[in-house]
């Protein structure tokens, strides 16, 4: 468990509210996704894994996260489902079968909401705009 320091600098600010208490979990949730997507593939899991912070939540584009040899990674923003925070990520990966994953990160669990190939369709609408890790990062 992350002391109290690393609970506030994950959180963005001083206060201990239950929003930044929801936001740590998630963090912590996204961390075992990305690390679990990078054992899929046999690839080393990142040193540095993502934070995550308030501010997220005025962001319209998703922030990007490459995972070295998986030749992809993670587009995720931060959605409010009501008062609660969620998650939206995006993995994709051309070493595991070239696969596309969508998940909703919730506090107390992840879901999968969408699989497939990566490189065959355009990705649905949902602040994910590329057809392709590749035409948005130069990956």
């Amino acid at each position: 468990m992350l002391d109290m320091t690393a609970q506030r600098r994950v959180a963005g600010g001083e206060g201990d509210t239950e929003n930044d208490r929801d936001l740590l979990r998630i963090q912590e949730l996204l961390h075992g996704l990305i690390c679990s997507r990078a054992r899929e593939g046999g690839i080393a899991i990142p040193r540095r894994l993502p934070k995550l912070d308030r501010a997220m939540a005025d962001e319209v584009e998703p922030r990007w996260f490459p995972v070295p040899g998986m030749s992809g990674g993670f587009a995720y923003a931060l959605r409010r489902e009501g008062v609660v925070p969620v998650l939206h990520v995006e993995s994709w990966s051309r070493v595991v079968d070239g696969f596309n994953l969508r998940h909703h990160v919730h506090p107390s669990q992840v879901i999968l909401v969408e699989q497939g190939m990566a490189w065959c369709r355009p990705i649905p609408s949902s602040g994910f705009t590329r057809a392709s890790p590749s035409h948005r990062h130069g990956t």
